[in-house]
């Protein structure tokens, strides 16, 4: 780590405790030259040189303002230039901080916006498929392909459980602020979503008395393993009071359609 990298990572405290620092290190410093070495301290014609005098001297100094009614003489010109130079160094660490905050809380607004607006999207390709199952219901039997063909109903709903969970995953890695800025309510919306489809699918299933094959038991293993996975890691990283009971909702219906499902024998 170089010399600015550390400089960066300072706190606005810790750069001020520092800067109030150097003006009273500075002004104790011309305080003793002039007590101990008049002739390399500084003089006033119309102030008395104390210690509060010198640390005025040095604030006045460190901004660069000098007023002109105190002047440094012999070595203390010398402390006076490498005052100004820490004054100017502090001021354009001050003011990088200030802007490269601004603009790290802009760009991570808009990060969260649209991370927002992907999980929505996600939301709707749920709501979507949904609405796909339901209109199945109202048909007298159904076609299995539909369910668990090359693009069926049951791998289109794994392959959205694992696409929105790797995109989480890829956020999580990349250098902003994500879960920390993330509203738990679109994490909630997420697992109620998850929840929702998969009650749908195995409602559908059961009463359509759909018959499980090895091949579709393990079409249904892996979305069992995929939205776990999902549910599981938003679990992990949030916060259960701010969870609600979606997590605990999601658990039950794991718990009473897995044996139904997966325990059925296949034909």
């Amino acid at each position: 780590m170089n010399f600015v990298e550390r400089i960066d990572k300072l706190s606005f405290e810790y750069l001020s405790i520092l800067f109030f620092g150097i003006i009273i290190l500075f002004g104790v410093l011309f305080f003793a030259l002039t007590i101990y070495f008049p002739d390399h301290g500084i003089s006033s014609e119309v102030k008395q040189i104390d210690l509060l005098t010198s640390i005025y001297f040095s604030a006045v100094t460190i901004t660069s303002l000098g007023y002109g009614e105190i002047i440094p003489l012999g070595f203390s010109q010398l402390l006076v230039m490498v005052e100004i130079f820490f004054g100017l160094l502090m001021f354009g660490v001050i003011i990088s901080k200030i802007v490269s905050g601004r603009q790290k809380k802009t760009i991570n607004n808009m990060y969260s916006h649209l991370q927002r607006m992907h999980l929505r999207t996600y939301g709707e390709r749920l709501r979507e498929l949904r609405k796909e199952i339901r209109k199945l219901f109202k048909e007298p039997e159904i076609n299995t392909r539909e369910v668990f063909g090359t693009r069926s109903l049951t791998k289109r709903a794994s392959a959205k459980m694992h696409g929105l969970l790797m995109y989480l995953k890829h956020e999580e890695q990349r250098d902003i602020v994500f879960f920390e800025d993330l509203d738990a309510h679109y994490m909630t919306e997420i697992v109620i979503s998850v929840n929702k489809t998969l009650r749908i699918l195995f409602d559908l299933l059961l009463d359509k008395k759909v018959k499980m094959t090895p091949y579709r038991k393990t079409n249904l293993k892996y979305l069992f393993k995929t939205a776990e996975d999902l549910v599981f890691w938003i679990e992990k990283r949030g916060e259960p009071e701010k969870l609600g009971e979606s997590v605990e909702e999601f658990k039950t219906t794991v718990k009473k359609y897995k044996p139904k499902l997966l325990g059925r024998s296949a034909v």
